[in-house]
């Protein structure tokens, strides 16, 4: 069964800080600031994993806020963590990924947010798939998941085209995965961009990925996108685990994108939150509260 709910209540609109595509904060991150001189295990802390394997040879920076105690899933969830992984052109300082971990600590869940390669602090040294960006999170993700995140099963949350991978990890790693949240969640990017020229798409691509990107990789990116597509007909994407989606009404993606990826579902436990007045970063006060109560519920259900 899908839940729908509108959230109409628009007391204490506020602003966040000013922030670059995806969420991805200008200002630097204060938790960050508080690992180079605090051993705390109640902070975050920021680490750097090296990944050298068929895709390519790549350094990824990542934070881990352990859980109360110092061990796996002290607190809601019990046993469970969370991973947070980011979007296209989002890195680990978005707005969303702060405010959740900052939920999580106070709960005591363990949480785990990085760059993926190309984005933030994390570097790309080699790789045998130029212009296969998805694929190459992917697999970025998959290594937090196997080998870097707490807990001893995790929820995902997948941001914007995060999401598609979150939805991938379910379904292929289904007994490492509790639940997912997906936050403006974009399945199925080659439907949903509108017809863009190809120098468009080519600049955006280049400026997201902080490096020259040639035609031929645009395109190897397009082919990329649609090896990761899931079928649109109704429960024909079967995960095992709960879902939460978030949604905001005012999106540049329309919305009834997500209204039709939760009948995609092939799961009973899916519940969506429409924002009314939010649009795809999720950075006001009403995205934010929607998101943990997202999260709260799910932890709750796991």
């Amino acid at each position: 069964m899908v839940y729908c709910s509108a959230k109409a209540d628009m007391e204490d609109r506020g602003e966040a800080s000013t922030c670059s595509h995806d969420g991805a904060e200008k200002n630097d991150d204060p938790a960050a600031r508080s690992d180079k001189s605090n051993n705390d295990p109640r902070l975050p802390h920021l680490q750097t994993v090296k990944i050298d394997n068929w895709c390519g040879r790549r350094w990824l920076t990542m934070s881990i806020l352990e859980a109360a105690g110092g061990g796996a899933g002290g607190g809601a969830g019990g046993g469970v963590g969370v991973v947070f992984i980011p979007s296209l052109g989002g890195t680990m300082r978005s707005l969303p990924a702060l405010s959740l971990q900052a939920m999580c600590g106070r709960l005591g869940v363990p949480f785990l947010r990085y760059d993926a390669t190309h984005l933030g602090a994390s570097v790309l040294e080699t790789t045998s798939l130029p212009g296969q960006v998805l694929t190459l999170w992917q697999d970025d993700a998959a290594n937090m998941v196997l080998s870097q995140a707490p807990g001893n099963r995790l929820v995902l949350v997948g941001f914007s085209l995060g999401a598609t991978i979150a939805l991938t990890l379910a379904r292929e790693l289904p007994k490492h995965i509790a639940g997912l949240l997906l936050i403006s969640p974009l399945v199925n990017l080659r439907k949903v961009l509108p017809r863009a020229t190809r120098l468009a798409s080519l600049y955006f691509l280049s400026s997201t990925l902080r490096t020259r990107v040639t035609f031929r990789e645009l395109r190897a990116f397009q082919r990329d996108l649609q090896a990761h597509a899931f079928p649109c007909r109704k429960g024909a994407v079967r995960v095992e685990c709960p879902v939460r989606i978030v949604q905001g009404m005012k999106d540049t993606f329309p919305y009834c994108n997500a209204v039709r990826l939760s009948t995609m579902l092939g799961q009973e436990n899916v519940i969506l939150d429409l924002v009314k007045e939010e649009d795809h970063y999720m950075q006001r006060n009403e995205g934010l509260r929607a998101t943990s109560a997202a999260l709260t519920n799910l932890l709750d259900h796991v």
